[in-house]
């Protein structure tokens, strides 16, 4: 089937099992965006930022305190993103040192160094690593 063809909440159920947060439909009434959310009931990507924001305006605090909360239930899993981030920054680095000393692009020392679809496993592995992780410190705190 088109994506034409598909009804609103098969094109959203497609975009889940794809593991997209957002799909395209027909354009909104109120804005003309055509980007939806795959969850949070389809809603009109455009029209959730404006309303988003104007709620976060209103209750600064009650959205403050909801952080803080969250950010004390979740420290460890706060831990384990801020490490896996600075692992990739880390090895962004030194690609891009090699890059320096060479004279090369980043293309070209992927090439190199193996291949693309190296790195993008690198990248995989280590979002994986954080998220099985992050799963078993989620069963720890229950």
């Amino acid at each position: 089937m088109q994506s034409s063809q598909l009804t609103k909440s098969q094109a959203m159920h497609q975009a889940q099992i794809a593991g997209l947060s957002t799909f395209k439909w027909h354009p909104c009434d109120k804005c003309g965006c055509t980007e939806r959310r795959a969850y949070s009931g389809m809603m009109c990507v455009e029209c959730d930022r404006q309303r988003t924001k104007k709620y976060r305006e209103a209750n600064k605090e009650r959205c403050a305190k909801m952080v803080s909360n969250w950010q004390k239930n979740n420290r460890e899993y706060l831990r384990m993103k801020r490490q896996a981030q600075l692992e990739k920054t880390e090895f962004r680095q030194k690609l891009n040192t090699i890059c320096g000393e060479y004279g090369l692009t980043l293309l070209e020392v992927v090439t190199a160094w193996g291949s693309r679809t190296a790195v993008i496993n690198f990248y995989h592995q280590s979002e994986a690593k954080f998220r099985i992780i992050c799963s078993g410190v989620k069963e720890l705190s229950k």
